[in-house]
């Protein structure tokens, strides 16, 4: 089994593996930090992180898998923090049948207030609410009446990223328009050639595989998902808001050896 992924993740089979995964995560931030691609807080917020998360898998125990089987270790960065996933997925010609996932192991980023994120990036707390949004911190979470931030989150810029939001089915119930995604566990937000937005909905997201927006924007079965700029930014702000919708910022891609 191979995997095609991007930088915040990797396929491993045993500790000597996984420590390896960390070690070249850990180098393509300071790689990706040189191009000033990183935000100096988040930066060494991220390397604090990594290491923690190096120094916890190298005093466990890591039982080895076997490459051929449907089991594989994955290691992570995402707003939350760092940390390294058990996971058996099985598959059929790019299509996930199963996934399942164990946190093997975690280090938590710390969450910020508004006004704490804001300081980082010399802004006040009204401009980072205002980010939020806008969709430039896809990452928030809102407790309480309050909305907080991972201390490794980064502003987006005016280009438009790819998006995936996913949730479990018991826990989310979308109402007219929308209603379409109770069937589904995730969507994904990708901008059409006009400037445009189209809502992608996905089954097993987690494993979500990016794919081209120009031809699901002329499926006749997504009329009525094209969203304009303020008609995404209103319906992200409900997803960000939902407190089971959850913004995951990687992609798996998982194809046949």
């Amino acid at each position: 089994m191979k995997s095609s992924v991007d930088v915040n993740i990797g396929v491993y089979y045993d500790k000597e593996g996984l420590l390896a995964g960390i070690t070249k995560l850990v180098d393509s931030i300071k790689h990706q930090s040189i191009q000033g691609q990183f935000y100096f807080h988040a930066y060494n917020a991220n390397l604090r992180l990594l290491d923690s998360l190096y120094n916890k898998v190298k005093a466990m125990e890591v039982l080895p898998l076997d490459p051929n089987s449907d089991w594989f270790y994955v290691v992570l960065l995402e707003s939350p923090g760092a940390k390294v996933e058990l996971i058996n997925a099985k598959y059929q010609e790019n299509e996930i049948l199963n996934y399942q996932k164990i946190i093997f192991a975690e280090i938590k980023a710390r969450l910020l207030d508004c006004e704490e994120y804001g300081r980082q990036y010399g802004v006040n707390g009204g401009t980072v609410r205002q980010w939020i949004r806008r969709g430039k911190l896809p990452e928030a979470v809102k407790i309480g009446s309050g909305w907080r931030v991972s201390e490794i989150s980064v502003p987006n810029g005016r280009s438009y990223a790819f998006r995936m939001y996913t949730w479990d089915r018991a826990e989310v119930v979308f109402e007219e328009e929308m209603s379409f995604l109770n069937e589904y566990d995730g969507v994904s937000l990708e901008q059409l050639k006009d400037g445009d937005f189209i809502i992608i909905p996905r089954k097993n997201a987690e494993c979500g595989i990016i794919v081209n927006a120009e031809h699901y924007s002329k499926n006749p079965a997504q009329e009525g998902k094209r969203l304009t700029v303020k008609e995404k930014e209103a319906f992200e702000l409900k997803l960000i808001e939902h407190p089971f919708i959850k913004y995951r910022h990687f992609y798996l891609d998982l194809v046949e050896e």
